[in-house]
Order: C-alpha cells, then sequence, then structure tokens
C-alpha cells in the first residue's frame, strides 16, 4: 500500500519568503494582542480598587499577572483552531506558535518564583506590577502551573501539526530564538503607537 503525505511541504525558498513575514506578523499580532490584555487587565483591576474591594493590592497585582498569560493562551487557541480549520494559511501556524510561546518563560519563571519563594517579595514583573505574597498562594500556584503546562502543551501540538514545513522542529527552535532580539524590537516600534 503506497505511503501519502497529508500535504506537501513548503520547499526552502517559498519557506523563507512566506515564513519570515508570517513570524514577523505574527509578532506584531501577538504584541498588539499583549499590550491590549495588559490594559483591560489594568484598567479592571483599576476599576476594583476604586470600587474599594478589601485585599485590593494583592488580588490586582496577581490578576495583572495572571490576565496576561490567560489572554495570550487564549488567543494561541484561536489561533491554531483557525490554523487547524485552514493548514495551508502560514500565517495562522506561526499565529499560534508565536503566541504559544512568548509569554511562556514569564509565566515559568513566576511559577517556580512563587513555588519556591512564597513569602518573599517578587520582582516587578510587567507594566510595575510588584506581587507581595503574605499569605498562601497556592490558588496563583495552581493557575500559574496550568498554564505554563497548557502554553507547553499548545506549542508542541502546534509544531506537530505543521506538516507543510520541513525540519519543524529546527524551524521551531529558530523561530524560538529570534522571538527573543525580535520582541523587545517590535515592542519599541509598536510603543509609541499603542500608548
Amino acid at each position: 500500500m503506497p505511503h501519502f503525505d497529508d500535504e506537501p511541504t513548503l520547499s526552502t525558498r517559498k519557506l523563507l519568503l512566506l515564513g519570515i513575514p508570517s513570524v514577523i506578523g505574527a509578532i506584531v499580532v501577538s504584541m498588539l494582542v499583549q499590550e491590549f490584555s495588559d490594559l483591560v487587565a489594568h484598567r479592571l483591576a483599576a476599576a476594583s480598587t476604586s470600587a474599594g474591594m478589601p485585599g485590593n493590592s494583592f488580588r490586582r497585582a496577581m490578576f495583572e499577572t495572571v490576565a496576561a498569560p490567560s489572554v495570550t493562551l487564549l488567543a494561541a487557541l484561536i489561533s491554531f483552531a483557525g490554523f487547524l480549520r485552514f493548514p495551508k494559511i502560514l500565517f495562522l501556524g506561526a499565529l499560534a506558535f508565536v503566541n504559544a510561546v512568548v509569554r511562556l518563560p514569564e509565566t515559568l519563571t513566576l511559577f517556580i518564583q512563587l513555588f519556591f519563594r512564597p513569602r518573599t517579595m517578587i520582582p516587578p514583573v510587567q507594566n510595575g506590577a510588584v506581587l507581595s505574597v503574605a499569605h498562601n498562594p497556592t490558588a496563583e500556584i495552581v493557575v500559574l502551573c496550568f498554564l505554563s503546562l497548557t502554553l507547553l502543551f499548545v506549542a508542541v501540538a502546534i509544531i506537530h501539526e505543521m506538516n507543510s514545513v520541513k525540519w519543524k522542529w529546527l524551524v521551531a527552535l529558530a523561530v524560538y530564538a529570534a522571538l527573543i532580539p525580535l520582541q523587545p524590537l517590535v515592542m519599541k516600534i509598536l510603543a509609541p503607537l499603542v500608548a
């Protein structure tokens, strides 16, 4: 019985011509989604503070910290569903992958800090939010553990489904390595536009 591939793989030339703009566009869209989610989380947390809810400072910081990776996970799942529906559109695959891995280091770092040092001050994580953990942080640890594992498994599933890319695991590592310098560069370009 002959073996048929699901879909033909892209040539190296086509992958470079389509892949690089797709990844850069995915980084821009992902950064816009992150900035928007941070802005919404900050405004909702500020609204709860002005409403005079008890225990505001800690809850506000935790809400802002957990809301951003949660929105990123939602964006990764939505773009992954779009990629599964339209597998020929490389941009959706790049968007799903970038959304899945862009907050993974931050989420893992915060999870490890809360797990091993639950009674200390954690340095500012994003937009100056400082977490002072003065109570039992079990709920936050569970949420961050769930988010970290889910983002990791979604990233692996996305890479696995990229059948049109040759050497998909190496390409994924290269894209992840490229995210490190590209993300701050894109933020510097987008910061005046978002503010």
